[in-house]
């Protein structure tokens, strides 16, 4: 995929096609780092690298619903819910992963489409991110009432300001 235009990346960026190119090495940088490749349409942030990252799974939507346990279909009635008020076609999965592990930071999720992500529980680490809705976890919302009505009242905050 070498020389596809800018026209084309935005193309293949709207229908979440990610394309990634070999580095380009000067000789001067022949003995630095061993990647030899690298999402090019995204500038990483130094800062973010100590930050935690987020698995991204299923979905191309603009709201992004992560925890730290993997995915296991658990509680779907309650999940079925989150997304109807979402709407469906804006959600997508993901997961906490380890700071400077695999995964995207907030630059990344921002160039990416990414609007909000909510998850359920705390994240990993103390993270400042305007776009982050932190929700009780999925089992406190399943079984606590004061914890659905919180998430309720967030997602209605969020949804208003869009």
């Amino acid at each position: 995929m070498a020389g596809l235009s800018s026209r084309s990346r935005q193309r293949l960026a709207l229908i979440g096609v990610e394309v990634w190119q070999r580095r380009v090495r000067s000789p001067a940088s022949s003995s630095t780092s061993p990647t030899e490749f690298f999402d090019d349409s995204v500038e990483p942030n130094a800062d973010e690298a100590h930050q935690p990252r987020i698995r991204l799974l299923s979905g191309a939507g603009d709201w992004v619903l992560v925890q730290q346990p993997a995915w296991r279909g658990d509680h779907a009635d309650m999940m079925a819910d989150i997304q109807a008020t979402i709407g469906p076609e804006r959600c997508r999965f993901g997961q906490w992963a380890e700071a400077g592990s695999a995964g995207v930071g907030v630059t990344e999720l921002q160039a990416r489409g990414v609007v909000k992500v909510l998850t359920f529980g705390a994240p990993p680490d103390l993270i400042d991110w305007p776009m982050l809705i932190q929700g009780p976890s999925l089992e406190a919302l399943v079984t606590d009432s004061a914890a659905r009505q919180a998430l309720w009242q967030q997602l209605v905050a969020a949804l208003g300001s869009q």
